[in-house]
């Protein structure tokens, strides 16, 4: 256990430290009207809020039932401005939005030698962060737009997650400082939510939680009009146009039944349809029937063939594993950020390349590919990528 990690007797309680008094000095500065204290431990960042003029009301919250305790008899009284709940983070508030939240949160990685007593003040998880994590899952739904978010953690908790983390929640941050100490560095953030996490609320999106992440988007999975969607935002690294560009994609190969439903989209981000479903290459390795997949290889090549009509290039397609999902009987393209404009696309062949490359494994499936025959059919499909051709390419699935 840490040096500075000191437990009152009669309660077991972390006393205040120089992680709490750096915490403090920006509590002091920055916290105002309703305020949220989570894992109050001594109530010493609560007690400090409420003395402050701009604020309301603190309420700090605990899973230890002894620090709940302890400040109800000790701390409470001090100020009428104060009150006392146990709660493993959010789990036992009722909906409610705060201005401030107040968090220093533990950070050790597990340690399963150490007492059940001590580790709910000392361990974050197994690796350090995991109750970061779960903090910043659920801390949009208790913090107002404008709200802020006085965040303490230490290097042991690696600073690179805790801020992989504040992102991928939708949250930006601002180091207020930092202190050396010999084993570790303390740094205080201050977090807010940013500009796309407020705009979602705005459209009555929920749950707006990290899923997934491509080299020009961060996509999100959240709710609308109680369905599951996907919001993907772009990377400020990406062009300035990528939104627009596949939502009008996405709009117009909807009238064909391609993609997920465009639901709406805005100047840095669009909403979406979830999809549920297993990838092409799962789909096919699990199932059983040969005549199934057989139509789900054949529906992968109509929708390559209109785009090739088209003349769109989706990309990707000779290996789809990420941009097929199906849920038999239904194969759904996804994602078509790179999706362009060509005189002379290549979807068909493309998907042709992957077939052949998963022959082995439709092989065990009773299909027998004709590697040379599919080849030279894929040649003629190139020259005239007509509907005949077409049809001569889905009739050799065998």
């Amino acid at each position: 256990m840490d040096k500075r990690h000191k437990f009152s007797s009669k309660y077991f309680l972390y006393e205040p430290a120089e992680d709490s008094f750096l915490l403090q000095k920006y509590v002091k500065k920055h916290a105002y009207s309703r305020v949220l204290d989570i894992g109050t431990g001594t109530g010493i960042q609560a007690l400090t809020a409420a003395q402050k003029n701009n604020v309301a009301s603190v309420l700090g919250i605990d899973v230890n039932p002894s620090a709940v305790s302890y400040c109800q008899k000790y701390v409470q009284s001090k100020s009428k401005k104060l009150s006392f709940l146990h709660s493993d983070l959010f789990a036992s508030l009722h909906p409610a939005k705060f201005d401030t939240l107040i968090f220093n949160p533990p950070y050790l990685p597990e340690d399963k030698r150490e007492p059940k007593e001590s580790s709910l003040a000392t361990t974050g998880g197994k690796r350090g962060y995991e109750i970061l994590e779960r903090f910043f899952a659920e801390a949009n739904f208790f913090l107002k737009p404008e709200g802020i978010i006085l965040l303490l953690f230490s290097s042991l908790t690696k600073k690179n997650q805790v801020e992989r983390v504040i992102k991928e929640n939708l949250f930006e941050f601002k180091e207020l400082e930092r202190i050396k100490l010999p084993f570790e560095e303390l740094y205080v953030y201050l977090v807010k939510k940013t500009d796309l996490l407020k705009q979602l609320e705005n459209k009555k999106i929920h749950s707006s939680n990290y899923f997934a992440q491509g080299k020009r988007s961060y996509v999100y999975l959240g709710t609308y009009k109680n369905k599951k969607i996907i919001v993907k935002a772009r990377k400020s690294s990406a062009p300035k146009n990528i939104t627009k560009k596949e939502a009008d994609y996405l709009k117009l190969l909807n009238r064909h039944r391609i993609g997920p439903r465009l639901l709406f989209t805005e100047k840095f981000f669009l909403v979406e349809e979830f999809v549920e479903g297993k990838r092409i290459t799962e789909f096919i390795a699990e199932e059983k029937s040969k005549l199934k997949i057989k139509k789900i290889l054949a529906n992968a090549l109509d929708q390559c063939f209109i785009l090739d009509q088209m003349h769109l290039v989706k990309e990707e397609m000779h290996r789809p594993h990420k941009h097929l999902l199906v849920s038999y009987p239904k194969l759904t393209m996804i994602d078509f950020e790179r999706t362009h404009s060509a005189k002379k696309p290549h979807n068909v062949t493309q998907f042709l390349q992957y077939i052949l490359s998963s022959r082995n494994l439709l092989a065990k499936k009773g299909f027998k590919i004709d590697q040379v025959k599919l080849i030279s059919l894929a040649k003629e499909y190139k020259l005239q990528p007509n509907r005949q051709n077409f049809k001569t390419l889905i009739n050799r699935l065998n």
